[in-house]
């Protein structure tokens, strides 16, 4: 077993898959984004913005800031609170037939202004309900303030030549008292010389007094000029449709992807091997695409299941010593698919050309008896009774050649707790002794004790987990059952069975099977004629023999390849030393045709044991 993760261990790859497995709610997430954002452009009340643009110039003593943001002798930003100002804002009220507010606060709130850089520009937007009132209410903005501003330089002036008119009246009147003084003064007098110098002097002050009333009163007052006039909008700035648009994108998308994390994280079903590696498990193979049971043999010889399979056969056969063991197929939740796993596993490795042997220990459902379409036949129930034999309760299996079968029983009385007496161990090393490798389907786990009963005897455990079906508490308590008894574990696999195929038209089908890869290879069809007529079997194997070796009986066989028979109609070339470098090509014709039994033939009934094993 691999060191166990926990489910905060995610890697980056792993949120690829969740959005692969749960685009669906991806998809809707992002479509329910794009929905409210629609939605809210629908309704959310459109407002349109129009702007006019305003050169201000000085008027005279307009207030400036040391240091302030503005390089020109106005003081921009002080402006800029000035149209805002409420007795601009009702100045704009006043004036208009029908303001869109009374209140001068309210109005202004609809008054946007602001100052380019390093210019003298006022910018006035004004936005309204309607693209007819914000024209409106941005030009009389701008007109108001340039009105309010030169009224309000006009008063100053006002104010400047009051006062000026002011000090004239004053110099006017001490101008003329000074001069009845100095006629009462005799002339050629000092006094009347020093008042002539004090009447001289209040003469230059109104002077300069009068010049500076003229200027006053001939300055022509420019507050500014509107530079551009406010343009009646088209299209509204509320709401912005682009943004609101990528808003509803993007959070719709982020949306979509938080509720697909935690809908998957909160699905306990195993998805694929990364799920049984969270959970401490060796997975073999990234999934396993099997047939179902009655359609084992219809297998085609290439395709991603099968590959799958033969991936499995040789992940299990690195693992078994001597590539000798009794292989116990386990189901961790209650369905078939751990029996149709079990089913695939031995028609690949008999097609692969190991001695394999299917032996369903199934309580609750036999996947042998799917296979050979015979629910009488007995079985290992039958055994552990003892009713019949080993050897009378094999059987071939018709559409996978090279395999044997022994179905569950006929009688499944207290099918359990025979599983569970001591005669089993010694029935199950029997079977042993009759293949190469023994595969046993087993009940799941979750249904009962029969796997963890077997797998304490010693038996080599591969763990089926159904995808999409098999949540994590299952494989959990499967590990803690085999746990508990020490089982041997050989790893584990997530399964997925294929739907069962519909029956052949006609009675006729073909069948292609496992063009193995490196050491063996077999091709087989099978051809059916119309019913009624004699069932033909044409077999043809090839095998490649890696290496030879003389055994004690002087015939050259090849080290780890299958057993194989001979058959009437066989060239005698076969047996020529030139053809032992050669594949062997071996036909096996009607059943019913009397043929010769090799010593090495695959077939138990002749009590003869695989090269490299001694009888028995």
């Amino acid at each position: 077993m691999s060191v166990p993760r926990t489910d905060a261990d995610v890697e980056f790859s792993d949120y690829g898959s969740i959005i692969r497995r749960r685009w669906v709610l991806v998809v809707l997430g992002l479509v329910a984004g794009v929905a409210v954002a629609v939605l809210a452009i629908a309704l959310i009340p459109k407002t349109y913005t129009s702007t006019a643009s305003v050169m201000v110039q000085p008027t005279g003593q307009d207030g400036t800031v040391a240091n302030g943001r503005t390089s020109t002798p106005i003081n921009l930003d002080t402006e800029a609170q000035i149209v805002k100002s409420t007795v601009v804002s009702q100045q704009v009220i006043d004036a208009q037939e029908n303001p869109i507010e009374t209140d001068p606060r309210a109005l202004a709130k609809h008054v946007m202004v602001t100052v380019p850089p390093n210019t003298s520009v006022l910018n006035i937007s004004f936005s309204a309900s309607t693209p007819e009132d914000a024209q409106a209410g941005a030009e009389q903005y701008a007109e108001t303030y340039l009105a309010s501003r030169k009224a309000e330089a006009e008063s100053r002036i006002d104010a400047e030549a009051r006062s000026i008119q002011a000090q004239l009246d004053t110099l006017q009147a001490r101008l003329k008292a000074q001069s009845q003084r100095i006629a009462r003064l005799p002339e050629n007098s000092p006094e009347r010389v020093y008042e002539i110098s004090q009447r001289d002097l209040l003469v230059d002050q109104i002077a300069a007094l009068n010049s500076e009333l003229v200027r006053l009163t001939s300055t022509e007052i420019m507050p500014g000029d509107v530079i551009t006039e406010a343009q009646t909008p088209t299209t509204p700035t509320s709401p912005n449709i682009k943004i609101l648009g990528a808003s509803g994108v993007l959070a719709g998308l982020l949306a979509g992807l938080l509720i697909a994390v935690v809908v998957d994280r909160a699905d306990k079903r195993v998805r694929d091997r990364r799920d049984l590696e969270r959970l401490g498990l060796d997975s073999l193979v990234a999934l396993v695409e099997v047939p179902a049971a009655r359609d084992v043999g219809g297998v085609v010889g290439t395709g991603r299941g099968t590959e799958s399979l033969r991936q499995l056969r040789n992940a299990l056969l690195a693992r078994i010593p001597e590539q000798r063991a009794v292989v116990l197929v386990a189901g961790a939740s209650n369905d078939s698919t751990g029996s149709a796993v079990a089913v695939s596993l031995a028609a690949t490795l008999a097609r692969s050309g190991v001695d394999a042997l299917l032996v369903s220990a199934n309580s609750v459902h036999c996947a042998v008896t799917d296979v050979l379409g015979d629910t009488d036949r007995p079985g290992l129930a039958d055994i552990l009774h003892g009713r019949v034999d080993a050897p009378s309760a094999i059987v071939d299996v018709p559409q996978v050649p090279g395999l044997r079968a022994m179905s569950a029983g006929s009688d499944g009385s207290l099918y359990s707790e025979l599983l569970q007496s001591h005669h089993v161990k010694t029935v199950l090393g029997d079977l042993a002794d009759q293949a190469s490798v023994l595969v046993v389907d087993v009940a799941p786990t979750g249904a009962n004790a029969d796997a963890q009963s077997l797998a304490a005897m010693g038996a080599g455990v591969l763990v089926v987990a159904s995808a999409q079906r098999t949540n994590r508490a299952e494989v959990v308590d499967a590990i803690d059952q085999l746990r508990h008894v020490s089982a041997s574990m050989l790893g584990a696999v997530v399964a997925a069975v294929q739907p069962e195929r519909e029956a052949s038209v006609g009675g006729l089908a073909t069948i292609t099977v496992d063009e193995d890869d490196h050491a063996h290879g077999a091709h087989e069809r099978v051809e059916r004629e119309d019913e009624g007529a004699d069932e033909s079997l044409l077999v043809t194997t090839l095998v490649d023999v890696p290496a030879i070796r003389e055994t004690d009986l002087g015939d050259p066989v090849a080290t780890g390849a299958p057993a194989v028979e001979g058959a009437d109609g066989v060239d005698d070339e076969l047996e020529d030393d030139e053809d032992e470098q050669r594949p062997v090509y071996i036909h096996r014709t009607d059943a019913e045709r009397p043929t010769k039994k090799s010593r090495y033939s695959l077939s138990r009934s002749g009590a003869a044991s695989p090269p490299g094993r001694d009888n028995g």
